[in-house]
């Protein structure tokens, strides 16, 4: 068979009856047990299953068969990423930006509107991919916001890691106007261009089951973790794993360094030894880099980086208050990530 390229979306159950719906043969039998209700997007080449495809991914680049019109608030990394991604789908994205150069440097996507409120109106689902709480509720409440241009029935799909307690408030302001909230985290968030990206998603079976298209269209996986908050707390978790071990990269360099092991020695070490493991690596990569001055971090970007850190290792510590868990490492990360990107290694003119 020709290789071709399809997208198999494989809906796996797990009750008393330990029910799989949708398991394509030689699917792991660990899964019959998961806890989790899983929803995989799963694109392969010259695979012979093609029984299990239900969703044909548009490699043409004309228009999907659904109807959906998606519209895309916040064009920053992961906004433009998305809507690239969509548009490689043949799913063109209205967009919307409070920053019109955003909106010229992002190729691919439909003239720009001229509000959130205008692109609700035109949309059936609407990602939302701004900086914080704050940025959220701004988009969703203010008077040309989208909740002010949402016909009943429009599914807003959360992007930005927040809060958990700020995607269940988010949740019941859409409610009572007649609107739908999915929470969605991406991840790896360098990946959203390419159609990589894996999708953590909370909600309701059937507006998750509403919105797959759309999200089949920019991700490569699809994890229904449960009702709506669930996406979100598995991705700041998963952002704990990732920080929690930049510091202990950081940590563990420092010391080899004072040592008397040279860096270049400590990375191929960590390639070899750590293979499986890319953020670590890619951590360690970047500060050798900035060392050596073939990349440069300056003030702006390391204070940019760290705020972005600062948020999420602030939504973990929320979240472990709100189940009256300690989290110490956390709290210690939270205080020491700064070292990472800032220390002797950024010049104090930003260079």
């Amino acid at each position: 068979m020709s290789a071709r390229s399809y997208t198999a979306i494989c809906t796996l159950y797990n009750d008393s009856a330990g029910l799989l719906a949708g398991k394509p043969a030689g699917f792991p039998e660990s899964v019959r047990s998961s806890s989790i209700r899983i929803v995989l997007a799963l694109r392969k080449e010259d695979d012979p299953m093609t029984e299990w495809s239900t969703r044909v991914p548009n490699s043409s680049g004309s228009r999907p068969a659904d109807d959906l019109t998606v519209g895309i608030v916040g064009l920053g990394a992961i906004g433009a990423g998305v809507a690239a991604s969509l548009a490689r789908r043949g799913r063109i994205p209205v967009v919307f930006d409070s920053r019109p150069d955003a909106v010229i440097t992002t190729p691919g996507v439909a003239e720009p509107v001229s509000s959130a409120a205008d692109l609700a109106s035109k949309c059936d689902v609407v990602l939302v991919a701004v900086f914080d709480e704050a940025q959220v509720r701004e988009v969703l409440l203010a008077p040309d916001g989208v909740l002010a241009g949402a016909r009943p029935g429009l599914i807003v799909v959360i992007l930005s890691t927040i809060a958990v307690s700020a995607v269940r408030e988010s949740a019941d302001l859409c409610a009572r106007s007649g609107v739908h909230l999915l929470d969605c985290g991406v991840t790896p968030g360098d990946q959203a261009a390419h159609n990589a990206v894996v999708a953590l998603v909370g909600g309701p079976d059937d507006i998750v089951s509403r919105a797959m298209p759309v999200l089949a269209d920019f991700t490569r996986a699809v994890v229904h973790c449960g009702p709506v908050g669930s996406g979100m707390t598995l991705k700041i978790a998963r952002n704990l794993v990732t920080y929690c071990t930049w510091v202990a990269v950081d940590e563990a360099a420092t010391l080899a360094a004072g040592a008397g092991v040279e860096a270049d020695t400590f990375l191929a070490a960590m390639h070899e030894t750590e293979a499986k493991h890319p953020q670590p690596l890619k951590m360690l990569e970047v500060r050798n880099a900035i060392d050596k001055g073939t990349v440069e971090m300056s003030t702006e970007r390391a204070d940019n980086a760290v705020s972005v850190a600062a948020k999420d290792l602030d939504a973990a510590i929320r979240l472990g208050a709100a189940h009256g868990l300690s989290l110490p490492l956390t709290d210690a990360v939270k205080t020491m990530i700064r070292q990472v990107f800032v220390s002797d290694r950024t010049a104090a003119d930003g260079g």
